[in-house]
């Protein structure tokens, strides 16, 4: 709305007499009667504004010495006022970028090249992440997009539930063997994540219907940040200095002195005519889930239903939960809408939002949209209805009130009350994440501009000749008030260009690592705990229970571990012999069960959370279900006897021979209702054994061939199909240990099978302690750690701790070899994946480069800046083992070894510059002097209110004092001086001693 005019303005603007005057000011110093002349200059595009003031300096004043000296950075204010009336029209507000001083033999003048605080933002560093709300989801089960038949079980694309992908952390994507449960393959490259619309495109289809699902673990964003909030964030930064923009002494007050205002500051009155919609519109209203929301409930809570309308009895409303779409009857006065329908799964803090088009009327907008103030009904003057829905933000025109029916566009709407709003108007878009770094952006300036890039054109950033920063959406008028010269761009006149910080960087040839801090030791002294999930591992037969033999594997492991002393196994081992191989007494008979154990054994216990234990013998699982082995390959064994008959002097002498075969299949429990199929080494189908054949050993998994004559096909037979059954009364796992055991009637050979378990457990971190091997820069030293059996996927190898939070920018990371003795040496392999973390509680995946990286032996991986992302914030780093490979020394063996860790945060060099306060003493200074007149304090520290800061005399670090505050008439108060301390007139004070970094001003 139009600014109310005063009388005496009015009465000039109707007799068309308009005289004008102008107020000039110098850090709020009326100079008006030195204003010789001036201009000024507008940048169409930004919005930014640049000044020129011609001085009259004819007693030298102004320039070097004067008693009113001119500094840059002085703040310069120019108001017009017509004649005769006090009311202000502010035209420039901004500070002293650069002087002139001219000198003739007729007069002395003094030029001021001014700019706007806009403009001077392109001289402010920035260095700032900022992202709207992010929630993190763990496992969720991707939805396919089948092909079309015949191929209807396959698919390639997979939904998210979700769309705005956080892209850090990276999503960690397995595929799920449904048919095994716990059988989870991490996947590390071969897809592609489209993050906007949530969806996944695999290199190749799966057959997601009968055998896989993919599960997914990401954070998505549930709300941007509106592009008015970034501007605001960036312009309230402090700069290098640690000060802020206007003077201010912190963010705050910037934010509530130049960024906030309110409506009778800007319009001279407390009325607000509101304007209504002349045509029907669409609108959202949006609130937030206050729990989580399970398909099927009658009731959805909310955090507001205010604007959601309720339904008529026996009718409905609809409203959607982050798109997708439901329906409600009722809402309860506890902020839950009731009688919920075809709403699915919702995690609290998603958004609920009702949306519907509202008829010419019935929506009305105040002036000034991103309001600070809370508005009421009562704060509105509304003929004929109601305010049902206040939105404080609004959208680009204004603020607004909807009311709960229409009324005439002709009416009389207003608001009674002055409200603050922000002067960053609200542009309506949101985005996810910005990210602005000092080595990327120049300035907040160019920060600035990038967001311009998701506003429409005429969003403009300026300011209005007050102290404010001013952001909306400008559109030309109907009928033009005046007319504007613009020109391109803010240009001023520099003798030369001044820094007072100057910032550079480099790449350091010689960077330090981090490892070698004093504080950087493993997370802890205790051991950490941990969750992880073990998929198909192989299980290490111990022996049989309660027979007193222990297995010639855990034998040779036992004799090993005490030759190379490894405790941990030894211990182990003597364990599991004296609690279930050993004998409890002479006679005691063996339990019928096979003992199998991992790594886990006595360090972790299987949990239940979602995946069900599964043990398999060969491939098959152990769950009561019939299984088909396709073409595995079989045995066969031959025995031959020979009888020789006759002899003597008179008889002749007879030799026969006698051959029996004997397939071994690598099952035992074979289904003895299915017929068994026997292939040779050529693929022909050489016998088919019928069901309950009883010639078959089907528990033993071995048939007789019939006969007893040489057998050529026999001993040419390479595969067999059959069907398995293992029943689960025959398996005991013991939880609590990580202890499985298999009965010998479906496993009568333990040593000849390969035996594995998919599980999900808990555990506790191997005692891993000196940190010294991986720090020392020798590759002769190494950190070594053996596994009896193959560790499961996500063992929780070690955590670093740095001993403080730093900025990643590199690491190094050298394998080993497997070290037996310190003569010989063996090659290795294994696949790990890094995490970081900055609380040591909640971890998380840098990159898809860090995730399941393989290492082997004497080799070395790097991970660059490009790798790991800018800005990377880390305390904890955690080594995550994916796979290690089996080698093939004694009884055999899995080792990780790591020879090297090195992590740098100055692989970039950063160096500052800085300009100190430098001032000079406008009367002399001596002992007990409480105030301490000097030509100019800017840019020195004024104190909080109780404290005190320090400043020197004559640039000598022995001749301090300390102050408590900045007078306006350029005088330190509540001076206290150091004991014989003094300095006359004309003597510099600064407020440091100049340094590397520093120098004087």
């Amino acid at each position: 709305m139009a600014r109310t005019l005063n009388q005496a303005i009015q009465t000039q603007i109707t007799n068309q007499d308009i005289k004008i005057a102008h107020v000039f000011k110098i850090n709020g110093a009326n100079r008006t009667s030195y204003l010789l002349n001036w201009s000024s200059s507008y940048n169409s595009r930004f919005g930014a504004a640049s000044a020129i003031f011609a001085l009259d300096n004819n007693d030298g004043e102004f320039g070097n010495g004067g008693n009113r000296q001119i500094n840059v950075g002085d703040t310069i204010e120019l108001i017009e006022r017509f004649e005769g009336d006090g009311t202000d029209f502010t035209k420039f507000y901004g500070i002293v970028e650069q002087r002139s001083i001219r000198k003739n033999a007729n007069n002395r003048t003094i030029t001021l090249n001014c700019l706007d605080y806009i403009a001077t933002l392109q001289k402010w560093g920035i260095d700032l992440t900022s992202e709207g709300v992010r929630v993190e989801v763990t496992d969720e089960v991707l939805s396919p997009v089948y092909l079309d038949a015949p191929n209807d079980a396959m698919a390639q694309l997979f939904n998210f539930q979700n769309d705005a992908l956080a892209t850090h952390p990276a999503p960690l994507i397995r595929i799920n063997d449904k048919n095994h449960p716990g059988n989870r393959d991490s996947q590390y490259d071969g897809y592609e994540i489209y993050y906007d619309v949530g969806q996944l495109k695999l290199g190749s289809s799966l057959n997601v219907r009968d055998n896989y699902e993919i599960l997914a673990t990401y954070s998505y964003y549930v709300k941007g940040k509106y592009v008015e909030d970034v501007i605001e964030e960036i312009i309230k930064l402090t700069n290098g200095y640690g000060g802020f923009l206007f003077g201010q002494p912190s963010s705050t007050h910037v934010v509530d002195l130049n960024l906030t205002t309110s409506f009778y500051n800007e319009e001279g009155t407390t009325t607000d005519i509101l304007v209504p919609n002349l045509l029907s519109v669409m609108l959202t209203i949006e609130t937030t889930l206050a729990q989580d929301y399970g398909a099927g409930a009658n009731a959805l809570f909310i955090s507001d239903t205010t604007g959601f309308p309720e339904p008529e009895s026996g009718q409905t409303a609809t409203a959607s939960v982050k798109g997708d779409s439901f329906t409600y009857t009722g809402i309860d006065s506890g902020n839950s809408l009731t009688g919920i329908s075809g709403l699915g799964n919702h995690n609290s803090g998603d958004y609920c939002s009702y949306e519907t088009t509202y008829a010419a009327g019935q929506i009305w907008y105040l002036d000034y949209s991103n309001l600070v103030s809370t508005l009421t009904g009562a704060d509105f003057t509304i003929p004929g209805a109601s305010m049902s829905y206040f939105d404080k933000r609004g959208n680009n025109n204004g603020s607004y009130i909807i009311l709960d029916s229409p009324i005439s566009i002709g009416a009389l709407v207003t608001c009674n009350s002055d409200y603050t709003f922000k002067t960053l108007q609200a542009t309506g878009i949101q985005i996810n994440k910005a990210i602005f770094r000092e080595r990327e952006i120049e300035n907040r300036m160019e920060a600035i501009r990038k967001l311009k890039g998701y506003l429409a054109p005429n969003y403009i950033i300026r300011t209005q000749g007050d102290n404010k920063i001013w952001a909306s959406y400008l559109e030309q008028k109907t009928t033009a008030d005046y007319t504007l010269n613009l020109i391109s761009g803010a240009n001023y006149l520099e003798d030369q260009d001044l820094y007072t910080r100057t910032l550079m960087w480099a790449k350091n040839e010689n960077p330090t690592n981090l490892m070698f801090g004093d504080d950087v030791d493993y997370s802890s002294d205790e051991e950490d705990e941990y969750t992880g999930t073990a998929n198909q591992i192989e299980l290490s037969y111990f022996g049989e229970e309660k027979s007193g033999i222990l297995s010639d594997w855990a034998v040779g492991q036992l004799a090993e571990a005490e030759l190379l002393h490894i405790s941990t196994t030894q211990n182990l081992i003597n364990d599991i012999q004296f609690t279930m191989i050993d004998t409890d007494y002479a006679s005691q008979d063996s339990t019928g069960y096979h003992v199998f154990g991992t790594p886990l054994t006595g360090v972790g216990k299987i949990i239940l959370d979602t995946v069900t234990p599964t043990v398999f013998i060969n491939g098959v699982p152990i769950d009561n279900q019939v299984h088909q082995m396709t073409a595995v390959p079989i045995k066969v064994r031959q025995t031959t006897k020979t009888i020789v008959q006759g002899g003597g002097k008179s008889k002749s002498v007879s030799t026969t021979t006698y051959y029996t075969y004997e397939v071994l299949f690598p099952h035992a429990s074979i289904t003895p209702d299915e017929p068994i199929y026997l292939y040779d080494n050529q693929g022909i189908l050489q016998y088919t054994i019928s069901p309950n054949d009883p010639n078959v050993d089907y528990g033993a998994g071995v048939w007789i061939i019939p006969g007893i004559e040489r057998n050529d096909v026999a001993e040419v037979l390479a595969t067999a199909t059959y069907h398995v059954l293992y029943s689960s009364n025959k398996l005991i796992i013991e939880y609590n240990d990580v202890i499985f055991k298999i009965h010998k009637s479906i496993l009568p050979e333990p040593d000849q099978v390969l035996v594995k378990a998919s599980f999900e457990y808990w555990a506790i971190a191997i005692a891993v302690r000196d940190i010294n091997a991986i720090v020392d820069g020798r590759r002769d030293t190494q950190l070594q750690i053996e596994f009896f059996g193959e560790p499961p996927e996500g063992f929780h190898l070690a955590t670093i701790d740095l001993g403080a939070t730093y900025t990643i920018q590199a690491i190094d990371i050298v394998a080993g070899f497997f070290k037996p003795d310190e003569s010989r040496k063996f090659d290795i392999g294994f696949r790990m994946s890094l995490q970081y973390s900055t609380d040591n509680t909640n971890f998380y995946s840098i990159s898809d480069k860090t995730e399941g990286f393989s290492l082997t032996a004497g080799e070395g991986i790097t991970f660059e800046e490009p790798d790991l992302g800018s800005g990377l914030e880390v305390r904890y780093l955690k080594f995550v083992l994916d796979e290690v490979d089996r080698i093939d020394y004694g009884r055999g063996r899995y080792v990780v070894a790591l020879t090297e860790i090195s992590v740098y945060d100055d692989i970039i060099l950063e160096s500052e510059a800085k300009l100190i306060a430098t001032t000079t003493l406008s009367q002399n200074v001596s002992l007990g002097a409480t105030n301490i007149a000097v030509a100019n304090t800017e840019g020195f520290t004024e104190p909080d209110s109780g404290a005190t800061a320090t400043a020197y005399l004559d640039k000598n670090s022995d001749k301090s004092f300390t102050y408590t505050g900045l007078e306006s008439g350029n005088t330190f108060t509540g001076v206290t001086l150091e004991s014989a301390v003094s300095a006359n007139s004309g003597e510099y004070v600064t407020q440091t001693i100049a340094g590397d970094k520093t120098v004087y001003d």
